[in-house]
């Protein structure tokens, strides 16, 4: 089995009437009795039509009004009272019904770090499932493996794959599938963890990363968006089974979404990161940066957090959004090789990435 390993990540640098007492025959009275009913029935059918109607119009307004400060939380734009807004009205996928922040906060208590996954290669992205359990792609070791959060300890989603790398690994919350990027043959498959792996599209240029869209991501919303070796960046529909390219560039090797939907990518060979529309517009965010490997972002969106080899040294530095001011983390054990290096930001603002040797460790951010 050849090994691929260059440099950073890189094959080369570069969501009523009232009673009057008055006395009256019995016919009277009961027509009398009969025309109040009907006039009570007739009132208490209007008040509760004008009520059900008030009701209807106050939730309406409550739910075109979430933010109580004029924006419309879903529609995919940040506005003002809401943390974050990434195009749709579905909890659990980072970021909540009511445009809060949401995540999984990893308890370091009963599994601290380092947590020895596999043995052998350092790369491979990783992941929160729906419960918070972390999700970790073996590169070389062609499998894919759950950390339990209430134990740290550590199971297979996946055996062997005959596939010679995973390179890319993400979880989709509206299917509850984990999807990952294999080189060696290229192909997007969706796992289960119980049955068989699926391909859902083979055939292109060696992914490097894979990352799920949010719903205000052009016409991409919820689709599987990769990163390719040559540059190519494309979108996959796990539905369709269908592959879209609308991006074409060079040097890429990571990707990472916002909670505001914008998209940042790695040019490693570029020595920067940029912003990359739904149209395929790229735009820059920040340069000057050595060998820039794997991305995360923090859940509230205002830092982005980079791994890279400054004289060949691992580190992970911190850069703020959006004005883009470095602040120099600390040395990690991570080492420069063909693919990404995993790593993720958890609700508590802890960095948890993969090191060298295939050990998840972590550091507070704060």
């Amino acid at each position: 089995m050849p090994l691929l390993a260059v440099c950073g990540c890189s094959p080369a640098p570069d969501q009523a009437g009232d009673d009057d007492g008055t006395e009256a025959t019995t016919g009277e009275s009961e027509s009398h009795s009969n025309t109040e009913s009907e006039t009570e029935t007739e009132t208490e059918t209007e008040t509760e039509t004008e009520t059900d109607s008030e009701t209807d119009s106050e939730t309406d307004t409550d739910t075109d009004t979430d933010t109580g400060l004029g924006g419309t939380c879903g529609d995919g734009q940040l506005d003002e009272g809401e943390a974050c807004d990434d195009g749709n009205t579905q909890s659990g996928d980072g970021c909540s019904d009511t445009c809060e922040i949401e995540g999984c906060a990893w308890d370091l208590g009963p599994a601290p770090f380092p947590i020895a996954v596999h043995e052998g290669d350092s790369f491979g992205q990783i992941a929160f499932d729906e419960q918070c359990n972390l999700l970790v792609a073996g590169a070389i070791t062609r499998r894919v493996y759950r950390v339990s959060r209430v134990d740290g300890s550590v199971a297979f989603v996946t055996d062997q794959l005959p596939q010679f790398a995973i390179t890319g690994l993400a979880y989709r919350h509206s299917d509850g599938l984990i999807y990952i990027a294999t080189n060696g043959p290229n192909a997007i498959l969706s796992v289960d963890g119980i049955n068989p792996p699926v391909a859902l599209v083979e055939g292109m240029d060696t992914p490097l990363a894979i990352a799920v869209a949010p719903e205000g991501f052009g016409d991409y919303g919820d689709q599987l968006i990769v990163v390719s070796q040559n540059g190519s960046v494309f979108a996959v529909d796990p539905e369709q089974g269908s592959l879209a390219l609308f991006a074409v560039t060079s040097g890429l090797s990571s990707l990472a979404f916002a909670p505001d939907g914008t998209l940042y990518v790695v040019r490693f060979s570029h020595g920067r990161i940029d912003t990359l529309a739904p149209d395929g517009t790229l735009a820059l965010f920040t340069t000057g940066l050595s060998v820039p490997d794997g991305i995360a972002i923090d859940p509230d969106g205002t830092r982005l957090f980079v791994a890279h080899f400054p004289a060949d040294t691992g580190r992970i530095d911190a850069i703020s959004i959006p004005d883009a001011v470095l602040t120099q983390g600390p040395s990690v054990d991570i080492s420069p090789g063909f693919y990404v290096t995993g790593m993720l930001v958890d609700a508590a603002d802890q960095l948890i990435y993969k090191g060298e040797g295939a050990a998840l460790n972590g550091f507070s951010t704060d």
